[in-house]
């Protein structure tokens, strides 16, 4: 299966977006969770999963992480270059909010991760991005429709 590059531009515009947003960092004491990763996609340009332990709000909209594995050096070098960063990105967990339906989407929170693991940026959580219509050309998009079709929490 191949995607159009236009999936990580969208991705890198909304990731650029939470970078914008300076916040002092918050210090909280919090229980690990299970992640439950589910893959969607595994292609030449990525792997992408979502986290099963899907939260939802009280407007009913639904609040889901994204983890994205960038397979080839062009799309790790250009995300560095996205976050200033010399060190290669490898991969990076978004997390996402969805309308009620996964019709719309706002990304909340990134962090990018070099190939050893190490944490590269933390954009911390923001509720200030904009509301995007899901469609499948980023991964956060990707992610929306296949829950949409599986008619998750509504």
């Amino acid at each position: 299966m191949k995607h159009p590059r236009i999936f990580l531009v969208i991705f890198i515009l909304a990731f650029v977006g939470v970078l914008s947003i300076a916040q002092t960092p918050k210090k909280q004491v919090r229980k690990p969770v299970q992640v439950n990763w589910v893959k969607i996609v595994d292609d030449e340009l990525s792997t992408i999963y979502y986290d099963s332990n899907i939260k939802t709000d009280s407007r009913g909209r639904h609040i889901v992480w994204v983890k994205t594995i960038f397979h080839t050096l062009d799309w790790q070098q250009y995300m560095a270059q996205q976050i200033g960063s010399r060190t290669l990105v490898y991969s990076t967990k978004t997390k996402a909010m969805y309308d009620d339906l996964y019709n719309y989407a706002m990304v909340r929170q990134v962090i990018a991760y070099s190939k050893a693991g190490k944490k590269l940026i933390d954009t911390e959580d923001h509720m200030s991005g904009s509301w995007e219509p899901v469609n499948a050309s980023d991964p956060v998009g990707l992610v929306g429709e296949h829950l949409s079709n599986l008619n998750i929490g509504y």
